[in-house]
């Protein structure tokens, strides 16, 4: 019996997801890039829902001409933004809203876009954060 209770204590303590697990930005040197006309895929994030009849392959962010766009394999969704040395302001989220079984990722950005106020491109990965907080990271890719 002893035995189970520091296995159900075991599993609770190292199966939660601890804050370690996000990135934090004082750990991370900020490289600069410029995005316009840049394309990244999701890599990781414990925040920003992943379409999983993609495999994991989306949300897709494509910056141009000063706008962003989501890429969500559903619906087109864009916002404005402008960046002044690592922090980043996005406007409202535009998008077409049609109807999808799975719109987590609209949702999610629908809600978020405007939290959204720093960025840093590491080792040739950016991450987004709200406030100090790291609510994912994206590989670059081809346009």
């Amino acid at each position: 019996m002893r035995y189970l209770v520091f296995l159900a204590l075991g599993l609770l303590f190292f199966g939660c997801k601890k804050e370690d697990d996000y990135i934090n930005m004082e750990n991370l040197t900020h490289e600069d890039i410029e995005l316009d006309n840049t394309t990244w895929v999701i890599h990781k994030s414990y925040e920003i829902p992943v379409r999983s009849t993609t495999n994991g392959r989306l949300p897709t962010l494509h910056f141009k001409d000063g706008g962003m766009g989501v890429g969500t394999n559903c619906n087109h969704a864009f916002s404005e933004y402008q960046i002044d040395g690592n922090t980043i302001k996005f406007r409202d989220l535009f998008t077409t809203y049609k109807y999808c079984p799975d719109m987590e990722i609209e949702a999610y950005f629908g809600t978020n876009i405007r939290s959204i106020n720093s960025y840093i491109f590491s080792e040739g990965k950016l991450y987004l954060f709200i406030d100090k907080k790291m609510i994912g990271s994206f590989k670059r890719i081809a346009n």
